[in-house]
């Protein structure tokens, strides 16, 4: 069965409880492209769209990709040995990937919110169906 015809079979209580939870759980596209633009590079998009993981992933490029960077440069003007030079180019190689990922990440996360917003808002309907559909004793408890 859809979820179409699982909401019509849904009781006046049950679907008003479904469009409660589906009001509250929804996200706008706006607010997550306002914090892409002003909190991108710590993932603060990706926490907003309930996307933890990811957000995670944004913050830790962020700080190893520069922190990396940096001590290639330390190590580089500490020291003229030729393990140290080629340490400093490995970290400064390794920093510069983690940081091209981050845009890499940031370009697609520009492209495709719109759809990210709405595969997790199609997934909250889905959740929230199968609960009340199934006369969960507790429809109220938050979604994951």
């Amino acid at each position: 069965m859809n979820d179409i015809q699982t909401q019509k079979q849904l009781s006046d209580r049950d679907l008003a409880i479904f469009n409660a939870e589906l009001d509250r759980a929804r996200r706008s596209t706006v607010v997550a492209y306002l914090l892409w633009w002003f909190f991108g590079t710590v993932g603060a998009h990706n926490f907003y769209i309930g996307k933890i993981g990811w957000g995670f992933a944004h913050i830790i490029l962020v700080v190893i990709g520069p922190a990396l960077v940096v001590s290639s440069v330390l190590v580089g003007t500490e020291s003229t040995t030729a393990d140290a030079e080629a340490t400093a180019f490995g970290l400064m190689v390794v920093g510069g990937l983690a940081l091209a990922l981050i845009l890499i990440l940031l370009l697609w996360d520009m492209i495709t919110l719109p759809g990210q917003i709405r595969r997790r808002e199609n997934q909250v309907r889905s959740d929230l169906l199968s609960r009340l559909g199934s006369g969960d004793a507790n429809p109220f408890r938050p979604l994951e």
